[in-house]
Formats: structure tokens, C-alpha cells, sequence
């Protein structure tokens, strides 16, 4: 078996009767997409999501997502949903249409998406350890290769 074999797993979200789209797990690349286009919100998330666990409360992900950077939850769906981000007319398209999802089938979509992200391997505090671990690493490579011209 080879790795073309593989066939991810999915699960369906309902929009309406008869409307219903697959999304799939987060992958690596996922969150690079993400946090290239959506640097800002991610790292405010991030930032929120470390803070509450630092100081033992409870992290409602979910909601703090939708409440606090609808665009990225937008295009967190877009990407689970298979939408390639390469094409930016057509990824842009599907980001509009997820914007306009109603409430609970965005929130069904995360949890779907939420579950077949992370496992007993990697639960959510893993991997929000590692994605901020990640980020700072990219944002350290970005600030390094940005000219900066000195204030005078």
C-alpha cells in the first residue's frame, strides 16, 4: 500500500435539507496556509488560547474561534472542505460561501473538522503547543529575511 492509497477520513456536515458538504482533519500544511494568510487572528487566538491553559481554564476553541476571527474560521472550513488554496479565485469563493453559513452548521463543521484533527496521539493542548511553537519559529524566519530601515 502506498501512500496514494490512503483514503482520509471525512464527515459530513448538513447545511440545509439535501445540502450538505464533506470536510476532512487539519493537516500541517492546513495551518501554514492559515497562519500565512491569517497571521494576525491566529496569533491573537493562539495567544488567548495559551493564556487561558497557562492559568488552568477551561478553553472553549470552538467558541472563541467564531466569536473572536470569523474570516479564519471561515477559511479553516474552506480548507477541511478540499478547497485548494492555490487556486485564490476559487478558495476566495468558497470563503465567501462559508462566511455565509448559518451558525450551526459552521459550529458542526469545527467539531467535525475538530475531531478528525485530533486524536489521543495528539489532543487539542498538543497541538496548540505545537502550532504556537511553529509559528514563532516562522515568524522569526519572516522578521529575519524582512529589511527593516531604522527609525531616525
Amino acid at each position: 500500500m502506498g501512500l496514494q492509497d490512503i483514503v482520509l477520513a471525512t464527515a459530513t456536515v448538513t447545511v440545509s435539507d439535501g445540502v450538505q458538504f464533506a470536510v476532512r482533519g487539519l493537516a500541517p500544511y492546513d495551518v501554514a496556509v492559515l497562519y500565512t494568510r491569517y497571521q494576525s487572528d491566529m496569533t491573537d487566538m493562539f495567544r488567548r488560547l495559551t493564556s487561558k491553559t497557562g492559568a488552568g481554564e477551561t478553553v472553549d476553541l470552538e467558541t472563541d474561534i467564531v466569536m473572536q476571527a470569523p474570516e479564519l474560521v471561515s477559511a479553516l472550513i474552506t480548507l477541511a472542505s478540499n478547497t485548494d488554496p492555490i487556486d485564490d479565485a476559487s478558495f476566495q469563493k468558497a470563503v465567501a460561501i462559508a462566511k455565509q453559513l448559518p451558525l450551526g452548521a459552521q459550529m458542526d463543521a469545527l467539531e467535525k473538522i475538530g475531531k478528525l484533527t485530533f486524536s489521543s496521539d495528539m489532543p487539542p493542548e498538543k497541538f496548540v503547543r505545537l502550532i504556537v511553537t511553529t509559528m514563532r519559529r516562522m515568524t522569526a524566519t519572516i522578521q529575519a529575511q524582512t529589511p527593516t530601515t531604522p527609525l531616525n
